[in-house]
């Protein structure tokens, strides 16, 4: 399934590439675990003059979307999976929580981020929501 991939992509980072001294993630307590889906902080995620449209998140969470907008995304159908709800959400906060470990740490990468293609108010592309639009919202905000 599409979903394997973030399970080869973890093993692959523990695995030595012939071609490099050690693998790029020494042993798996290195790698982070976000938050479970309902610990995500809605801010965030979701605020009044952030990249994602509160209204469209509420949707999106609640499985409201028109079936336009599910065409639209690429997902048809499936966007209403709670599995791919979730997913969604735990991957935005493992992109905000990682640029928070970054700027602790000095390097940090989430394995499921990149994910650009949405617009503020709608999904596109395959992509339901813009994790790097609102990481970068969640790191310049004042608060």
């Amino acid at each position: 399934s599409p979903m394997d991939k973030f399970e080869l992509l973890r093993r692959a980072v523990l695995t030595k590439p012939p071609h490099l001294p050690r693998a790029l993630v020494a042993v798996e307590s290195d790698m982070f675990r976000a938050l479970d889906y309902g610990d995500v902080p809605r801010e965030w995620l979701a605020e009044p003059t952030g990249p994602l449209d509160p209204e469209f998140f509420d949707r999106f969470v609640s499985r409201q979307l028109t079936h336009e907008e599910k065409r639209y995304i690429g997902f048809r159908e499936q966007t209403d999976r709670p599995e791919l709800i979730e997913r969604t959400v735990l991957e935005v906060a493992g992109t905000v929580l990682a640029c928070q470990l970054a700027c602790e740490y000095g390097i940090a990468s989430n394995l499921a981020g990149g994910t650009h293609h949405a617009h503020r108010t709608m999904g596109a592309g395959y992509t339901i929501i813009n994790d790097l639009a609102v990481a970068a919202n969640y790191l310049t905000s004042p608060s």
